[in-house]
């Protein structure tokens, strides 16, 4: 019988305690895979440039050199489905507009208000600095979604969506007046251009006719909106994992996740409203049930082992093999 587990917890009980059970590759162990003081300098002074040397195994994380077994086959079909994440393209609904409950900031389609279109320019700040567009004009999460389902995996927490709610100011000048300002064309070696420059008429003691004052937002959302933008792309990635492992695992038995893709709208259902393009590649595997070599320091093939690290006897974890 399955054991009933969060999609969450699943995740990070393969990251936490099974993967880091396979070991790197073998020009990684051993003495001439540890790093030295000097290391970073060598390196630098070879090669020109900074390298990362970060001793990683095949599934992206630290291993675990003291481990006595391999990691669990439900771990290795996770870290597989993840793999796949990060060429899947983001898809948003025309009018995403994660700060609904921000009053009138939240009305980003009111460009006649000023909170409107500083709401709107807040959240395509947000949006610019949370994803780019590839060649092809797909719009991709940058540093990839199987990065971030892994961080809140491995280091516990989650995407924050709390923002303070902000209002309309205007920039001023001197102790606290009112900033004014106008654009002007100026001469320059190169031809003319525009500057901006002060607005107010000192003689008049008044502002010009084509003055204007600057507004913006204070305390300002750009934050608050990138946060609530991954909180979405992260639960549209666990939506998208469960829907691929829920019939492929043979120890665990998947729940749906349960946190709300939008927990800042009252009833948000939760249904992911950002949608990844596609589904992952299925994954192909078949369960090498060959009984283990006898010899002493033989490693299964498909995954890698440390040098000279035996093999433990009737493990209860079944050999996989991917392919």
């Amino acid at each position: 019988m399955r054991k009933r587990i969060g999609i969450e917890a699943f995740f990070k009980w393969a990251y936490r305690d099974e993967l880091p059970k396979a070991q790197c590759e073998e020009g990684d162990v051993g003495p001439a895979g540890f790093g030295s003081g000097m290391g970073g300098v060598i390196a630098m002074a070879e090669v020109g440039a900074l390298v990362d040397y970060a001793r990683e195994n095949a599934w992206g994380v630290i291993p675990d050199r003291y481990a006595k077994d391999d990691p669990h086959p439900d771990a290795i079909r996770a870290a597989v489905a993840m793999a796949s994440l990060d060429d899947l393209e983001l898809c948003l609904p025309d009018d995403w507009n994660p700060i609904t409950d921000l009053g009138d900031v939240g009305l980003i389609h009111r460009v006649d208000l000023d909170a409107g279109r500083l709401g709107r320019a807040a959240v395509d700040e947000a949006l610019a600095d949370l994803t780019t567009v590839d060649a092809k004009g797909n719009r991709l999460l940058k540093g990839g979604v199987r990065r971030l389902v892994m961080r809140f995996a491995v280091l516990n927490g989650e995407p924050g969506w709390e923002i303070e709610r902000p209002w309309v100011k205007f920039v001023c000048v001197g102790k606290g007046r009112p900033g004014w300002f106008r654009r002007e064309i100026v001469q320059g070696a190169d031809g003319p251009y525009e500057i901006e420059v002060d607005g107010f008429d000192r003689k008049r003691r008044m502002p010009h006719p084509d003055a204007y004052r600057k507004p913006y937002l204070h305390p300002n959302p750009v934050e608050g909106i990138y946060d609530r933008g991954l909180h979405e792309v992260y639960v549209a990635a666990l939506h998208l994992l469960h829907a691929e492992l829920v019939d492929k695992l043979t120890g665990y038995a998947l729940e749906l996740p349960s946190r709300p893709a939008r927990p800042w709208v009252d009833d948000a259902p939760c249904e992911p409203r950002i949608l990844l393009g596609a589904k992952p590649t299925p994954l192909l595997e078949r369960v090498d049930d060959t009984p283990m070599p006898e010899t002493d320091f033989a490693a299964p093939a498909g995954l890698p082992r440390a040098h000279a690290r035996p093999i433990r006897k009737n493990s209860p974890v079944r050999r996989v093999a991917v392919a």
